[in-house]
């Protein structure tokens, strides 16, 4: 990993485009909060990946926070940000799953002050009931011959 650079590759080597063109940092994060853009607006997924504002930032090296003082932040460099972001820390807060527990403190205070865990502002599932598909199966082609 290059210095100062997180582990995790939301921005920096990929990303998840949804059904409707939306580009958001993180695959496992589809909120407001890591939308990059549209690749449908004037000049594409390359204006989105090169210019978005949440992708220049998530590229430049973590300087501060609770990480950048430990000892071990050369091996795990921050942690994800996925898990950090649905416990409702900080993105420069310990992960929530950092083996050292470097994150314990600061989740007994988001316990303490009952803050809220976010959540989409968008549903991308599919509601209703399984659509039945037809399958087809063809001949294999030993019993073709």
């Amino acid at each position: 990993a290059l210095p100062g650079l997180n582990l995790c590759g939301a921005g920096r080597v990929v990303c998840l485009i949804d059904p409707v063109g939306d580009v958001y940092a993180c695959p496992f994060v589809i909120h407001d909060e890591f939308l990059a853009g549209n690749i449908r607006n004037e000049g594409g997924f390359t204006k989105v990946w090169r210019e978005s504002a949440l992708f220049l930032s998530l590229r430049e090296p973590e300087s501060e926070g609770a990480c950048t003082s430990c000892g071990s932040y050369d091996a795990c460099q921050g942690g994800c940000m996925a898990s950090k972001f649905f416990v409702g820390l900080e993105l420069t807060d310990p992960d929530p799953e950092c083996v050292l527990g470097n994150a314990e403190p600061y989740l007994a205070a988001l316990a303490t002050a009952g803050t809220a865990v976010p959540s989409s502002t968008a549903d991308h599932s599919r509601p209703g009931v399984p659509v039945p598909s037809p399958v087809t199966l063809r001949p294999t082609r030993r019993q073709r011959v």
